[in-house]
């Protein structure tokens, strides 16, 4: 035999042997005693590597090329309370493409899911504790996630009957409650790109508020760009419609975003805000634009009574921040809308409020402006309004109040210090025709009155008022 073929036979013998080694390997680890090794295996790893909490599992199965099954997922904390329960988690896969980097799950299923975490005074999450200890507050920019180069294709992944309560120490009435939480959808993720397309969740927000929650649509993460298509997300009786997204949302969010909800139910703006809330529903379109930092909402809310729009502006990247609010209406028959307005109100208006800061009183500088023209206002008719006012240190200093009623007309200019109920105006009051005081009960009276002095009044609430005047009173043909 020569060199060569005595080479070659012990190439194939070796060869032969770690074939054998690896079938048999596999062989072992595919059976009851293999995958009960794996299993002590994934725990002792999990365990070594949280802070402090311990996993359990009950089960698992696998012939380790195409299915792995667990049963029995429970972890704990520290001292055994049971935060996260699956009664299974079910994967079904393909590693034929391994070599090129790639890798098919036909199903990655979990079934029962049951997430019950406290939040403490601080803030923190019980759960994220015994995972990873203290959260660690940073103040460096966020870096953008590089990506994978491996290709993932999920065909179907699908979660069914979850459960989440959050309980918040701090306050318990915003402790949350999740129910019948249900979650399907089909996940590609290669490079930068995450897709989730025939995404659909439901569930049921038992607390705070009762309501059942649902979304469906598409929703991918383009080299850091988050897009929606159709996203629609579905509270109560609510229907909202996303488009768009946000660019570069890990590192400097800059929005490009529009939002529809109709119809914005009034069942449901009632669960929030009582029965002073609207009538019938309303329909809602808002455009969100420009970073997180200087960002822009304009919209309009329609209520089938009148048309409101509004613009909202903020820059958070001064101190304090800067911000400007604008509602503009042509016609809102605002009784028509609102039990709490009873007097038929129907305004027609523009009002433009900027400032800087959020803390009142101290922190808040505000300038408002609102202009006017016919409209009534708790059943008065007024032809004109016109306010200018700067609020500052909890006092609103009025440079022009003017109202023309069919009575008269009222100009009011001073200041109201809102901490301690006090005020001093001055009033320029003008009645041309004292006979319209009639349709007040005040029958009898001629001529015309004028009014011009200071008013200088107090006050615990709006029943109980107390007032000095001192000017000059001008009548005609009284």
């Amino acid at each position: 035999m020569t060199r060569l073929r005595k080479s070659l036979m012990w190439f194939f013998v070796l060869l032969g042997v770690k074939l054998s080694v690896v079938v048999g390997a596999l062989t072992w680890l595919s059976s009851d005693h293999g995958n009960d090794w794996i299993r002590r295996q994934v725990v002792d790893l999990t365990n070594e590597n949280v802070h402090a909490g311990r996993l359990e599992i009950g089960g698992l199965n696998t012939n380790l090329l195409s299915r792995l099954a667990l049963d029995g997922i429970v972890f704990r904390d520290a001292t055994g309370v049971k935060l996260v329960e699956l009664d299974a988690v079910e994967l079904q896969f393909d590693l034929s493409g391994v070599w090129r980097k790639e890798i098919r799950i036909s199903e990655l299923a979990l079934e029962r899911p049951w997430v019950h975490t406290s939040m403490d005074q601080d803030g923190q999450l019980d759960l994220l504790w015994a995972l990873a200890g203290p959260s660690q507050q940073t103040q460096s920019p966020s870096a953008a996630w590089s990506g994978l180069d491996w290709r993932i294709g999920v065909e179907r992944f699908s979660l069914r009957d979850g459960t989440v309560r959050v309980d918040d120490q701090r306050d318990p009435a915003a402790s949350v409650l999740l129910e019948a939480i249900s979650v399907e959808s089909a996940v590609h993720i290669f490079e930068r790109v995450v897709g989730l397309q025939g995404l659909r969740v439901d569930l049921d927000a038992v607390e705070p508020l009762d309501l059942h929650m649902g979304v469906t649509g598409v929703v991918g993460l383009h080299d850091g760009d988050l897009r929606a298509h159709d996203l629609r997300l579905m509270v109560g009786e609510s229907k909202f419609l996303f488009n768009g997204g946000v660019n570069t949302w890990e590192t400097r969010p800059i929005f490009d975003l529009s939002v529809t909800a109709n119809p914005l139910s009034n069942a449901d703006l009632r669960r929030f805000i009582g029965e002073s809330g609207p009538n019938a529903d309303l329909v809602l379109n808002i455009s969100v634009a420009g970073p997180l930092d200087d960002v822009k909402v304009a919209g309009n809310v329609d209520t089938n009574h009148g048309v409101v729009d509004f613009q909202v502006w903020v820059d958070t990247d001064v101190h304090p921040i800067e911000w400007s609010i604008g509602l503009e209406t042509e016609g809102l028959n605002v009784d028509q809308i609102t039990s709490a307005v009873p007097e038929k109100t129907h305004l027609v208006l523009a009002s433009q409020m900027s400032g800087q800061g959020t803390d009142w009183p101290d922190g808040l500088v505000a300038d408002v402006t609102v202009a006017g023209g016919s409209q009534v206002l708790w059943g008065e008719s007024v032809e004109n309004l016109q306010v200018v006012a700067h609020l500052e240190n909890g006092v609103v200093d009025i440079s022009r109040f003017f109202a023309d009623h069919p009575v008269g007309t009222v100009n009011v200019t001073g200041a109201v210090n809102v901490l301690d109920s006090t005020g001093d105006l001055g009033v320029d009051l003008q009645v041309p025709a004292l006979a319209r005081l009639k349709r007040f009960g005040l029958p009898g009276y001629g001529g015309a009155i004028a009014y011009s002095g200071v008013v200088e009044a107090s006050w615990v609430d709006s029943a109980h008022i107390v007032g000095t005047t001192h000017g000059k009173i001008h009548g005609q043909r009284l």
